[in-house]
């Protein structure tokens, strides 16, 4: 492993990783614990199929918009915006967290280099792999996104993995965990 952070793109089958967006308006994306201890610094969706990695800390972080419907319901929903076929996401700004199997992603800044305020970790890392039915039983961070173009999008990560056993992570949709997007790997020890 080296001493950087890094973007990925693909799974460990060695396939560009990818989420279908069905219809334009407001939809989630899921991350999904499969190694604990991996480290994740910025979501970055996008409909160009390039594979060439975005340098450095990657592009900036997309706008966030009120997308509850106007009072009288509780305070809003806030969502990204897509924008030209591109949402990025630093992964701190999450929406929800579910907690399962002893494990939780949680908000970091031990580890130099982030973006942003901070990173979120899948913690404890005691070595646990969870890489079947993780969509229910993996720890789970959320994200609310509006979209205007629907279509495939390519999962770019910025990520850490300290060790070739805390590297991997599941992406998804909708709450759903497509296999296109399953077990994203090949981070290393430290950001790029």
């Amino acid at each position: 492993f080296t001493a950087d952070w890094i973007w990925k793109r693909d799974t460990r089958d060695g396939v560009p990783a990818t989420l279908v967006v069905p219809s334009t308006g407001l939809h989630t994306v899921h991350l999904w614990m499969r190694e604990d201890g991996m480290k994740v610094d910025k979501i970055l969706l996008r409909t160009a199929s390039s594979s060439t990695p975005p340098s450095g800390l990657g592009p900036a972080e997309s706008p966030r918009v009120d997308v509850s419907p106007p009072p009288p319901p509780p305070p809003g929903t806030m969502a990204f915006v897509e924008s030209s076929g591109q949402v990025v996401i630093e992964a701190q700004h999450y929406d929800g967290i579910v907690d399962r199997s002893g494990h939780s992603w949680t908000v970091q800044t031990a580890q130099a280099g982030y973006s942003g305020t901070g990173y979120i970790e899948a913690t404890s890392n005691d070595g646990t792999t969870i890489s079947t039915n993780y969509v229910t039983t993996s720890p789970e961070v959320i994200y609310s996104v509006q979209f205007s173009t629907p279509g495939t999008y390519y999962v770019w990560i910025r990520g850490a993995g300290p060790t070739g056993l805390d590297d991997t992570l599941h992406a998804g949709i909708d709450g759903t965990g497509p296999a296109s997007a399953d077990q994203m790997s090949g981070f290393t020890a430290d950001w790029i």
